[in-house]
């Protein structure tokens, strides 16, 4: 089987499993429900809901948290609108980055309370500075 093959297997396999995953999102919202003081935590819920689908890499996973959390934010009816908007450009500016340095802390790449890997920690920030600097 060709790689595209592969890609378009695990796209097709991956759309059937997203309403099911949604569900589950969504269960979590109304359970906790979502605002921007906790959008930290129903981030990292989404993250863990998707981290073991093998077949797709880290950028698809990390496409498919935004796209969960952009629908749930979209068909949510108790959030006002004010908040709808707030939400939506934390998942559209601030979220990927958050995403890549909570990926990035797990896998060891920063060591916040390690002062040897400092200059690590600073190289990182430097390369994501500019994606910050919008904000």
């Amino acid at each position: 089987m060709q790689s595209s093959e592969v890609s378009k297997m695990s796209i097709v396999i991956e759309k059937s499993r997203f309403k099911g995953l949604y569900i589950e999102l969504k269960r979590i919202a109304v359970r906790d429900g979502i605002f921007v003081k906790n959008i930290m935590t129903f981030v990292v819920n989404a993250m863990e809901l998707v981290e073991n689908l093998d077949v797709l890499s880290g950028p698809e996973k990390k496409q498919l948290v935004l796209d969960l959390m952009r629908k749930i934010i979209e068909k949510d009816k108790q959030l006002e609108l004010e908040e709808k908007k707030e939400i939506s450009y934390l998942i559209d500016n601030i979220l990927p980055e958050v995403i890549d340095t909570v990926v990035a802390a797990s896998k060891n790449d920063i060591m916040i309370n390690v002062k040897k890997r400092c200059c690590k920690l600073k190289e990182f920030i430097k390369k994501r500075k500019k994606c910050i600097r919008g904000y």
